[in-house]
């Protein structure tokens, strides 16, 4: 764990928002979000201002872009309204925190107030470990690993259909997945293709349909001599990408194919002939060996 984020759980009475693959707000062990069941508008406005945490909105272009359907007489006290409840959820009784505020007829986050937000703190671990691939590559290493750990899924799944929350949901994805590449990248560069694997693994099961990551895996499980492995998860992918988006293989899943056929191949021809050496030095005669080999032998038999 990274000394900042270290230093930021030590301080329990700190807002911790997490939002990717899951939403969830918490003051050490209580858990805001869960309180109340009957408030989602509550929440959606909470997600609507910590997602534009650097803009400021008018009460009545809050209520056009969170509710569109609903035709309020008063938007501006509906707002209000919203804002009230949420500031009293929120408060920190010990240190009478503030989190939302009204500056010239406008609501918007209170960035001066301390928060851990999760997305803040995947971006800063990545591009900290970008900066020390070559001057320290173990440290990077770590910062990656902490980096992808956080990832759980996709910014605010709950918010699927608000149009609002797209571009910043594609804008973490995309950033995810550059970091996995770049975290890939760097492991090879240092021969550690097992770890590739593992990282991999875990990518696809977030993103299925993201075609380097695979791209990376199949080469990693070369790289281990999976051969066999890599082939059958080669044929997973290309009859999912077709299935699902009619897709063809694309030239570089086609070369790693066919270097999963080199392979097989190789590997078969090795082992003809082993079994064609192992027939040619039959011998009928006494085998002499050590009680422990006898030992294994029998028990093998």
């Amino acid at each position: 764990m990274s000394q900042v984020m270290k230093k930021i759980d030590d301080r329990e009475n700190v807002l911790k928002i997490y939002t990717l693959g899951r939403f969830l707000v918490k003051r050490g062990d209580t858990v805001l979000s869960d309180q109340s069941h009957r408030s989602y508008r509550l929440w959606e406005l909470f997600q609507y201002l910590v997602t534009n945490r650097n803009k400021s909105f008018l009460p009545e272009s809050i209520a056009e872009n969170l509710w569109p359907d609903n035709d309020y007489s008063e938007p501006r006290q509906a707002v209000r309204t919203q804002i009230c409840r949420l500031r009293k959820l929120l408060k920190d009784e010990e240190d009478d925190s503030e989190y939302i505020s009204f500056v010239q007829g406008c609501y918007q986050w209170n960035n001066k107030q301390k928060i851990w937000l999760d997305v803040d703190e995947f971006e800063r671990l990545y591009h900290l470990a970008k900066a020390k691939e070559d001057d320290n590559y173990l440290q990077a290493i770590e910062l990656y690993y902490e980096a992808v750990s956080l990832y759980q899924g996709e910014y605010l799944p709950g918010a699927m259909f608000n149009e609002w929350v797209i571009p910043v949901r594609n804008y973490y994805r995309n950033l995810f997945l550059q970091c996995v590449v770049d975290f890939a990248n760097l492991l090879k560069k240092h021969e550690r293709y097992a770890e590739i694997v593992d990282l991999c693994e875990k990518a696809v099961l977030i993103e299925p349909y993201e075609e380097e990551l695979h791209t990376k895996f199949l080469e990693a499980l070369l790289a281990t001599g999976k051969i066999k492995k890599a082939r059958v998860h080669y044929e997973y992918i290309t009859s999912l990408l077709y299935r699902e988006f009619g897709v063809k293989p694309s030239q570089e899943l086609l070369n790693i194919y066919k270097r999963i056929q080199a392979k097989s191949i190789a590997a078969s021809e090795e082992m003809a002939a082993l079994q064609q050496d192992l027939a040619e030095e039959k011998d009928d005669g006494a085998f002499i060996c050590s009680k422990e080999v006898f030992r294994s032998i029998y028990k093998l038999e």
